[in-house]
């Protein structure tokens, strides 16, 4: 009885054959790995915005007397972006007081001459900070996100003359442009606005 193998050429088939389907699952797998890793990125940037979003309209939701500066007397309400007396330009600041009477600033970091506080260690720098009763600011959003706009809108906070009342409740419009980089080469772009109606009636 002959007992026979495989043929060297057999062999070298199957080798290669088996070389194919490994080389293929892995690029499948290793592809299952970055589409992973940029869902993950995404949905930290998405809650991460919404998070800070998210904490400036509770805080203004309960707050007075806007103001769209990082030094304005908050005795003196103005608005921002609609034609008050701070003209037609949105505000990257706005100052107000919170539920308990303490003063809080958010503002736009977008520092391109020194190193900002966003914890980007390199340009382009961008992010939402805040700053409590006049203390540092302090950034909102993480590094991997690169805040481009954050625009104040403040309507009805400013009385229209000192010797009449203000009948209109103040209202904020926050606008947010941001990113994150997936690749060096590939962008995912945030877009968001957000309206806040001061909860406290201004009578």
């Amino acid at each position: 009885m002959i007992k026979r193998g495989f043929t060297l050429i057999e062999l070298l088939v199957s080798t290669s054959v088996f070389t194919i389907v490994m080389v293929v699952a892995l690029g499948a797998l290793l592809s299952l790995s970055e589409a992973n890793r940029k869902a993950d990125i995404l949905n930290s940037s998405i809650n991460n915005l919404s998070f800070a979003l998210d904490s400036m309209s509770r805080a203004l939701r309960t707050g007075t007397n806007y103001h769209c500066t990082s030094g304005g007397i908050l005795a003196e309400p103005k608005d921002c972006g609609a034609g008050g007396s701070s003209g037609t330009t949105p505000g990257t600041y706005l100052t107000f007081l919170d539920a308990d009477g303490i003063r809080v600033t958010y503002r736009f970091d977008n520092a391109q001459d020194k190193t900002s506080l966003c914890g980007q260690t390199a340009k382009p720098y961008g992010c939402i900070e805040r700053s409590v009763n006049g203390g540092a600011f302090l950034p909102l959003t993480m590094p991997e996100v690169i805040v481009t706009n954050l625009s104040f809108y403040v309507t009805g906070a400013e009385a229209k003359s000192s010797s009449s009342k203000n009948t209109v409740q103040p209202k904020v419009t926050i606008l947010l442009n941001a990113y994150t980089s997936v690749k060096a080469t590939q962008k995912s772009v945030f877009s968001l606005q957000t309206s806040v109606t001061q909860r406290i009636y201004d009578l």
